[in-house]
């Protein structure tokens, strides 16, 4: 008797699972081919309106201050001396005689 019970399937609890797991797929399945065309449908779009491909800027900065772009550590002080603020203040004196 104890068999018979461990083998019984509820055949609409499987019913309701398999119901949603395979809308479960169909949504992700529907992400991966919007995910595939939209690119394609933008070259296709962009070559109608007759936008180039790849535009190149119309302006672009060649010297670069590599003093904006340093990483410093928190609990490192910063070769500018500044103990505040992001921008330092050029009005500001740093010496204690002036």
């Amino acid at each position: 008797m104890s068999a018979e019970i461990l083998l019984a399937i509820n055949y609409e609890s499987l019913k309701i699972y398999s119901k949603f797991g395979g809308a479960m797929l169909g949504i992700l399945l529907l992400v991966w081919v919007i995910a595939l065309v939209t690119p394609k449908l933008a070259k296709v779009i962009d070559k109608l309106m007759g936008k180039p491909a790849d535009p190149s800027p119309e302006r672009v900065q060649e010297e670069i201050n590599e003093d904006n772009y340093k990483v410093y550590s928190l609990f490192e002080d910063r070769p500018d001396g500044a103990k505040s603020g992001l921008v330092k203040d050029e009005n500001k004196s740093t010496d204690e005689g002036e």
